[in-house]
């Protein structure tokens, strides 16, 4: 539903914070959505690219 915005009563007003307060919430989950997807590549970057596990230790003699 569409308000419009030049009519100040207050219950399109109320409609209006409601609709606004919805759209919030719904950014505010993609937001941490994003973010987990983030977390993710940056914990795969890591795992590829980071020190390996595969390491010679430092005291081996060759």
């Amino acid at each position: 539903m569409t308000i419009p915005v030049n009519d100040p009563t207050l219950e399109n007003l109320q409609q209006q914070n409601q609709t606004k307060d919805q759209h919030i919430r719904k950014l505010e989950q993609q937001n941490a959505e994003l973010q987990w997807y983030e977390e993710q590549f940056r914990l795969a970057q890591h795992r590829r690219f980071g020190a390996s596990s595969e390491k010679t230790p430092r005291n081996s003699s060759s």
